[in-house]
């Protein structure tokens, strides 16, 4: 657990959390977001996760034609 942290992930309520995720918004403008995954445990060590389904918060984030990434 201190290795993440110590390689800048925050870890919340067994969620991974990686903040400063640099993208582009509709506007074209560069934006910061943050990716968040389950973080699954077996015992003190982090196991495979249940699921590989990634969620991100900020703007939808847009390709460099400002359409959005599917």
């Amino acid at each position: 657990m201190q290795r993440l942290r110590n390689d800048g992930y925050e870890v919340r309520s067994n969620h991974l959390l990686m903040h400063s995720v640099p993208y582009v918004n509709a506007k074209g403008a560069g934006a910061l977001g943050s990716l968040v995954s389950v973080l699954t445990m077996a015992g003190d060590v982090t196991a495979l996760p249940s699921s590989h389904v990634t969620m991100f918060t900020g703007d939808h984030p847009c390709n460099k034609d400002c359409g959005e990434i599917q």
